[in-house]
């Protein structure tokens, strides 16, 4: 007996919308559809850019060069993103004197890496809110929450170079 044998089965029993809906979600070649459309990432921030101007642009470019590449090697488990992830991507594991050094600067990396990765989602929000403000004008609560969030990104911004 041959290991796919029951998929025929299966497949002949399986209600007809539950067909249609998984052949909306697969591609030609069987496999699960991960994006909608063809543009890449960085055409979809170029898109977006044009429609809602410079700052949007500059608030999405800079969160995406930041930290997109980086976090996705994370995401997909790569030996790259685990370098990424413990900090070894600039180190080499033997130059620890110590399991308490080691365990320091793992510490410390991750408190580093967790705050940029906030700060990108942080500067991201404030561009969707942008565009929110672009495409709900004369909101006066959208207005407000833009103004706010502008301001506590500046805020935040002259807080981190004082110090």
């Amino acid at each position: 007996m041959e290991l796919t044998s029951h998929r025929t089965f299966i497949d002949q029993h399986r209600p007809q919308n539950l067909v249609e809906a998984l052949e909306e979600y697969t591609t030609k070649q069987g496999n699960e559809k991960t994006s909608w459309i063809a543009e890449t990432a960085k055409q979809k921030v170029e898109t977006i850019s044009n429609e809602f101007g410079i700052w949007v642009n500059r608030l999405l470019t800079f969160a995406f060069f930041n930290i997109y590449r980086d976090v996705s090697e994370i995401i997909h488990g790569s030996y790259y993103g685990v370098l990424i992830m413990t900090g070894m991507q600039n180190k080499d594991i033997t130059s620890f004197n110590s399991s308490d050094e080691a365990a320091k600067y793992f510490t410390e990396h991750q408190f580093k890496l967790s705050t940029l990765i906030l700060q990108q989602v942080s500067i991201s929000i404030v561009a969707i809110i942008e565009i929110l403000s672009h495409v709900f004008e004369k909101v006066s609560t959208v207005e407000e929450i833009k103004s706010t969030s502008y301001d506590m990104l500046i805020e935040y911004a002259d807080n981190a170079f004082a110090k």
